[in-house]
């Protein structure tokens, strides 16, 4: 069979990769090769001629510099929701679909959500070291926070803020969301209230981050926000480290503008030995491993199979990211 395009993994950071891919893919007439570029230079000499660019990692490499060095280019599939490090803008005016694989880090996102909102608010870490160190505090210095009747506010109600309402809907919460891009109404239908972000951070008693790094959103969370919480609030991330300003964050966890705070990412990965943040006895942190699970990475692979299979029969992928007004570099169905 002729292959109907070429595929190259261009950033896997380790990774494994099942062996079944590159069958499944060939039997599709996909032409699949993995060359883990670092620079522009290893680009142009392993993928200058894919159709379509593969990746499973943070990396920044897809710049408009870099994009504009791979011609042959039509289509990247990001493995995963995260696309934050690919140039979207530039993607888009060279007509070269971004797809990626939001649907299997749901479960495990959200699930890794509530962990650490659980894990923050009933303060399981500092206990747990408490503990081994010989200490026994039956009653803790600051009082766990309960969940029934309180607020969780979620910012950003796509996919995994959706899931988090689901898992928690026994707890008797009240739910704010803040999101521009969701009508009201579909936030009802979850049994969410619409709420601008100042009105969630004011009423809510547990702030749950749920949107992507954007021009936008860098800082979303800052001195001034932070400010706006309760002095009784915990702050959960675990969507992108850089929505966080952690200076601020710091101090605000320091100086008691808020209770505590859960995170699984943060603005520099992996963390300092030296952030302060670290010094911190409420604050709960785990190195960006929330969308992992025993399915894991099955999963993600045979996602990222479907996304690729369906642009070498002209079809669009599931989930494609670009502006709307992206014009395909190939007709698609």
């Amino acid at each position: 069979m002729t292959a109907a395009l070429k595929a190259v993994l261009i950033a896997n950071d380790g990774h494994p990769i099942p062996d079944w891919l590159p069958v499944q893919l060939r039997d599709e007439g996909v032409e699949f090769g993995v060359a883990d570029c670092y620079t522009r230079d290893d680009l142009i000499q392993h993928a200058s001629d894919a159709d379509v660019l593969v990746v499973f990692s943070g990396r920044e490499l897809l710049n408009a510099t870099n994009l504009a060095a791979l011609p042959a280019c039509k289509a990247i599939v990001r493995t995963g929701s995260g696309y934050d490090n690919i140039d979207i803008e530039a993607a888009t005016r060279r007509g070269i679909l971004l797809a990626n694989t939001p649907d299997v880090p749901t479960e495990p996102t959200a699930d890794h959500a509530v962990s650490l909102l659980f894990g923050a608010a009933r303060q399981i870490a500092l206990q747990d070291r408490q503990v081994r160190s010989g200490l026994w505090i039956s009653k803790p210095h600051r009082p766990a926070r309960g969940f029934q009747e309180a607020a969780l506010g979620l910012v950003g109600f796509g996919r995994i803020a959706r899931a988090v309402v689901g898992k928690l809907s026994g707890f008797h919460m009240n739910m704010l969301a803040s999101d521009p891009f969701v009508d009201p109404q579909v936030m009802a239908a979850f049994q969410v209230q619409a709420a601008g972000l100042d009105v969630l951070l004011g009423r809510a008693d547990f702030v749950s981050l749920h949107c992507a790094l954007t021009k936008r959103t860098y800082h979303l969370i800052g001195e001034r926000e932070l400010r706006l919480m309760q002095k009784h609030a915990i702050l959960v991330n675990v969507s992108r480290g850089q929505l966080v300003d952690e200076r601020a964050l710091y101090r605000a966890l320091r100086e008691g503008w808020i209770a505590g705070a859960a995170l699984d990412v943060t603005e520099e990965e992996p963390i300092a030995p030296d952030n302060p943040l670290l010094t911190l006895d409420n604050l709960v942190i785990t190195p960006h491993s929330a969308a992992y699970s025993n399915l894991h990475p099955d999963s993600f692979w045979a996602a990222t199979a479907q996304a690729i299979i369906a642009l070498a029969h002209g079809r669009w992928p599931d989930s494609v990211v670009n502006r709307k007004d992206v014009v395909p570099a190939w007709p698609l169905s």
